[in-house]
């Protein structure tokens, strides 16, 4: 990531539309599958019988420059330029597979899935999302026919010590005030929505505070008991501004909690009358 002092030397994945585990695992493994010619690895050989190959980072009158694997960049200037080709190839290489272990890859996908994006306050979000489970599958969120977002716990990814997706409830669970969760969105209109909430929570847990946050626009509430942590409960909480297009939303408490803030199933946002 440039703002973690790296270089750009592959596509910007912050705009990354599909964030799925089949289509990611897909590219991952097959890099050539689809190429945008500035990023294809180029090799050039100088009057001087030296080979270098590279993305071409930069061109001019007198002069070309390649970015190697490593983020270096390779002046060559033309005079001493015998050739330089495309290989049609991506710079990211075949055979990742045979590098990493399942787990390695399980990790690659989540990080590419959840924390290589930009974060609510539209920073990019380098934390390593939590262990995931069966059932618990980030995606990409997009707007129903009729303009309202349906956010599922499971299309949730989530952050945190001990934050758990609970199958057997379609539910995260939130144990300390680190944990958090993030959906990926795209909204087709802009405007205030109604949140609809649906959680359960014991009554010795009832009332931590929450924060929901989109761009710069927090909704914060509390946790009204739901007659136990196996009682789920459905309710407006508020109204949250979203603009048009692709973002994120958060949910993460909003202070210490007691014994955990809740078990959260699922988000309705729904555009709110005029």
């Amino acid at each position: 990531l440039p703002e973690a002092g790296g270089r750009a030397i592959g596509p910007d994945l912050t705009g990354l539309a599909d964030r799925s585990r089949p289509y990611l695992v897909t590219h991952i493994l097959d890099p050539n599958r689809a190429l945008e010619d500035k990023y294809l690895l180029h090799t050039a050989t100088t009057t001087d019988g030296r080979t270098m190959a590279g993305m071409l980072s930069g061109e001019a009158g007198d002069s070309v420059t390649l970015m190697g694997l490593d983020g270096n960049e390779q002046v060559i200037l033309r005079s001493g330029l015998k050739s330089i080709t495309s290989t049609r190839r991506s710079l990211m290489p075949d055979g990742l597979e045979g590098a990493v272990d399942v787990q390695g890859m399980a990790d690659l996908v989540a990080f590419v899935a959840g924390a290589g994006h930009r974060s609510s306050g539209g920073s990019v979000n380098t934390a390593k999302p939590a262990t995931r489970v069966a059932g618990n599958e980030p995606r990409l969120v997009r707007a129903s026919s009729d303009g309202a977002v349906v956010l599922p716990a499971a299309a949730a990814t989530p952050f945190g010590p001990k934050i758990k997706y609970m199958p057997e409830f379609k539910a995260f669970g939130w144990w300390t005030a680190a944990d958090h969760v993030v959906w990926d969105i795209e909204v087709a209109n802009a405007g205030e929505y109604e949140v609809q909430m649906e959680w359960s929570v014991s009554d010795k847990s009832a009332n931590g505070a929450f924060t929901l946050t989109a761009g710069n626009q927090p909704l914060n509430g509390r946790v009204a008991p739901s007659g136990g942590w196996e009682s789920f409960k459905t309710a407006n909480i508020g109204r949250i501004r979203l603009a048009a297009g692709r973002q994120q939303i958060t949910l993460k408490p909003a202070g210490p909690l007691v014994d955990g803030l809740m078990d959260l199933r699922e988000l309705r946002l729904t555009l709110a009358a005029r």
